[in-house]
């Protein structure tokens, strides 16, 4: 009697907020990044190349 409230208590208690934040927070981020690394990406692919070739000659120049 004394364990059933407890664990009724701490189980009930702990997938409750879990699942809500959960879902919530990687859903948040997951979707930033997937949006922000397609564009991201794209541009700075071709944009990097350049920069970093000019200064690699530049410095042995």
């Amino acid at each position: 009697m004394a364990p059933d409230e407890p664990d009724q208590t701490t189980p009930s208690a702990e997938p409750a907020p879990e699942p809500t934040p959960s879902p919530e927070v990687e859903a948040t981020p997951e979707q930033k990044t997937a949006v922000s690394s397609e564009p991201v990406e794209v541009p700075a692919e071709p944009v990097a190349e350049p920069p970093p070739a000019e200064g690699g000659q530049q410095a042995p120049a």
